[in-house]
């Protein structure tokens, strides 16, 4: 799974959605990743109806790495806003 973060992450999260995402509440984490998931090969972004409801069938498994993948994004983009993450 892909993911974009136009410009700054603290630029694009609000102050709940931080915490959530530091609390490690998946409750909390998939609304905010669906946000920004993008095609894998097209890099368009995905609907978030549609990106919540991938994020939804996941197997756990499958979870941690996703959650990994986008924390990664998010720190790649707080040291280089400009690009997007894979």
């Amino acid at each position: 799974m892909k993911f974009k973060i136009d410009g700054k992450i603290e630029d694009a999260l609000t102050w709940e959605e931080f915490e959530g995402m530091q609390s490690g509440n998946f409750m909390a984490m998939r609304p905010i990743i669906s946000r920004f998931v993008v095609d894998d090969e097209t890099e368009v972004p995905v609907p978030q109806p549609e990106a919540f409801k991938r994020l939804g069938a996941l197997k756990m498994a499958e979870v941690a790495e996703v959650v990994k993948q986008f924390s990664e994004a998010m720190r790649f983009t707080a040291v280089n806003p400009t690009s997007a993450a894979k």
